[in-house]
């Protein structure tokens, strides 16, 4: 641990030295407009969350998006897999002027969430080091603060007075897709989503009410016979409408309660069985929970519960061989990927 923590704030007192090559043309002063891009996987702390830690060490700084001269600071992060040993966490700061070429510092350590406050504390020297008129650049400077470690996957602690009137519950859609295999009554087959909702920026955690949509396919199979031996198959195939407007949010584990609608045909054949597509019209309400295991990759298991209709009765040599429940239960097991 000493050794991570020492590799970490030797390369930010050593960025210090760089960022006094930073400094533009013509030097800006406190409260002076920045434009930041920050890029961080999804278990990094978010925007809001650096930006916070940001202020914590100057506020010597605005942010902007309007103002083509001011210098620019693009932040990235890269999550490294916290449970395989040697698998570090990476995090790149660049300055980017008006003119000229960027300008760039890099560092690496264990958890996102140090690495990213050991960035923080660099952009905050770039930024006071650029503030500072040429007199002040002689000077010694400031020892850095020290680096507080957080527990991994956490935020960095912040002081309360520094966040106060800064952050923001600012939210963006995240789209993913997934297949799986999916079990509805005696029905048994593969289906397919295509997921958008909307998660918060801030730190995906804890219970939030905020939109989110499944839209699918399935096409699902089963089987029934009579006392004679004979042998019914049916085909179900359906459109899949799921809202999922509850979300709740732990680490790697997020659940969504969603109500559902289904439209299809269900189709029937075998001996003297033979009928034309009849429809399958159903609606209920199911949880979905999805487990990420790395970056953009998850499984995802659903359960739940539909009322269906029409309640078909088939009939096969004169004998009841299935008629549609009025319940269902129904579940799946899936892998999926996140594109955003």
């Amino acid at each position: 641990m000493a050794t991570r923590w020492g590799r970490l704030a030797g390369a930010a007192t050593a960025a210090f030295a760089s960022a006094l090559v930073w400094r533009p043309s013509s030097a800006q002063t406190n409260g002076r407009p920045i434009r930041l891009e920050y890029d961080a996987a999804e278990s990094c702390p978010s925007r809001d969350t650096f930006v916070a830690g940001l202020r914590a060490r100057t506020d010597r700084f605005e942010l902007t998006l309007a103002d083509s001269q001011a210098t620019t600071y693009r932040v990235t992060l890269r999550a490294g897999n916290e449970s395989r040993a040697g698998d570090e966490t990476t995090g790149r700061v660049e300055s980017r002027e008006a003119s000229g070429a960027p300008i760039v510092q890099e560092l690496h350590g264990t958890t996102c969430g140090e690495v990213a406050d050991a960035l923080a504390l660099v952009l905050a020297l770039a930024i006071d080091a650029r503030a500072n008129d040429a007199s002040a650049l002689t000077a010694a400077p400031p020892p850095p603060p020290p680096l507080t470690p957080s527990p991994a996957g956490a935020p960095p602690e912040l002081p309360s007075d520094r966040l106060v009137g800064r952050t923001s519950r600012a939210s963006r859609w995240a789209i993913s897709s997934t297949l799986g295999v999916g079990v509805t009554g005696p029905f048994v087959g593969p289906e397919t989503f295509l997921e958008m909702s909307f998660v918060p920026a801030t730190g995906d955690r804890g219970l939030s009410l905020l939109p989110g949509a499944r839209l699918g396919a399935s096409l699902t199979w089963s089987r029934a016979g009579d006392s004679f031996g004979d042998v019914a198959q049916f085909t179900r195939a359906s459109a899949l409408l799921d809202l999922c407007p509850l979300r709740l949010a732990s680490g790697r584990l997020v659940a969504s309660a969603c109500a559902r609608g289904e439209a299809g045909a269900l189709m029937a054949s075998g001996g003297s069985l033979q009928t034309t597509p009849r429809p399958s019209l159903a609606g209920g309400a199911l949880v979905v929970a999805h487990w990420m295991l790395w970056d953009r990759v998850f499984v995802q298991l659903e359960g739940g519960a539909v009322l269906r209709f029409p309640q078909d009765r088939f009939l096969l040599d004169g004998f009841a061989v299935y008629t549609v429940s009025p319940v269902e239960a129904l579940g799946s097991v899936a892998v999926g990927a996140r594109f955003r």
